[in-house]
């Protein structure tokens, strides 16, 4: 569930709420839908592992799509972890 305090612009307060949580609907829908495409519906995999910023604002949604859906406990930043340790393998790999 998305919440948060209201944004301030130029001393008035907005709750944006309401249109965070129904485009973070609409988002993680369109993932789940395109993710289905290219795995031939996913019911064969075995695991669906959430990374990113976005993974943790988005994993109820997505979790109603693919039962086997698993969020990093460091999703935040495992793709940037990942891009690291393959740059460190890549230059062990040419030295």
């Amino acid at each position: 569930m998305i919440g948060g305090a209201p944004v301030r612009v130029k001393g008035q307060d907005y709750d944006l709420r309401e249109a965070t949580q129904r485009y973070c609907a609409d988002v993680a829908m369109a993932i789940a839908q395109y993710a289905r495409q290219l795995w031939g519906g996913g019911a064969a995999l075995d695991e669906v592992v959430v990374t990113g910023g976005g993974g943790p604002v988005l994993v109820d949604w997505l979790r109603s799509a693919f039962s086997q859906l698993t969020l990093l406990s460091d999703a935040f930043v495992a793709n940037a972890h990942g891009y690291m340790r393959y740059a460190l393998y890549r230059g062990q790999e040419g030295a």
